[in-house]
């Protein structure tokens, strides 16, 4: 099953070309500036005042990072113009709803595309990667941050998650000179306080070594540490794979919004596939943190 988030299979959206051709088109991205540099920043008080966005639009200012400028008189500005246009706060209210939902891991997009077959330590790395940016409570993963923060980013500042990582070498992990070996076994956890049958089981890690016969246990893995950990990278590679894809929700919720079609993100869904892996790439550089 595909990665979803907010429980939405967010697949590319089925696009009327008739229809595009006939009407005003904007991407996602253009959109979000639009709202977020443009228009909100007018707003005084309420949710949009100017400890909210002020701040943000400051950060702008200093930084210059936009890399796109914003056709303003395409959307125009509200009746007022200290006012913020109505369709950016739409646009607001969109990105804040995402924070309601929560999100599927799912393995469509390998974080380890490119790199050799890793093992069991690529699978550790990629868990460990999941538990860096989401947390499991009641049956669901939640974003430890909002989803809504990294949106904004990419509105004001134009960055997105860095996805770039240093391929790790594969180091075995040895005890008295010697490989270690484990080995996954399923045991009886918890017990009925009556019968004594088991209750719940849980798969457990045991020493996959037979001491006895001098060689592995039957299904025993070898411990591999990969140097340097790729965790906290492949961590921002979710992260680029989830904003991607509330964007792209995002651009289906505002579709038709000011009479325009609103298009997916420009951006790739997995630029480490489609960008390649050469570190420090110009492309890499201005597309992230």
């Amino acid at each position: 099953m595909p990665p979803t988030i907010f429980g939405t299979d967010l697949g590319q959206k089925g696009l009327n070309r008739e229809r595009v051709r006939e009407m005003v088109t904007t991407n996602i991205e253009a959109l979000l500036r639009w709202a977020y540099v443009m228009e909100l920043p007018k707003s005084a008080g309420g949710a949009w005042g100017a400890s909210a966005i002020g701040s943000s639009w400051a950060i702008v200012e200093r930084v210059g990072a936009l890399g796109t400028m914003v056709d303003v008189s395409a959307w125009g500005t509200g009746d007022d113009a200290t006012d913020p246009h109505p369709d950016a706060l739409t646009v607001a209210a969109a990105v804040e709803a995402l924070d309601d939902e929560s999100v599927a891991e799912g393995d469509a997009h390998d974080l380890l595309a490119g790199w050799p077959n890793l093992g069991v330590a690529g699978e550790r790395a990629v868990a460990r990667a999941w538990d860096i940016v989401t947390y499991a409570d009641d049956g669901h993963r939640w974003l430890r941050s909002p989803i809504s923060a990294l949106v904004r980013r990419i509105a004001i500042l134009g960055l997105w998650p860095a996805w770039d990582v240093v391929e790790p070498a594969v180091i075995p992990t040895l005890r008295r000179g010697k490989p270690q070996w484990r080995r996954s076994v399923r045991q009886a956890v918890q017990f009925d306080a009556v019968t004594g049958i088991p209750t719940r089981w849980e798969d457990v890690e045991l020493d996959g070594y037979d001491v006895r016969r001098q060689r592995p246990h039957v299904g025993a893995y070898p411990c591999l540490t990969l140097e340097p950990d790729p965790a906290a990278g492949l961590a921002h590679r979710i992260e680029w794979g989830l904003t991607h894809a509330a964007l792209r929700r995002l651009a289906v919720t505002l579709d038709g919004l000011g009479g325009r079609v609103v298009l997916p993100p420009a951006a790739p869904v997995v630029p480490w596939v489609e960008w390649g892996r050469s570190s420090g790439s110009d492309e890499n550089s201005r597309q992230t943190a």
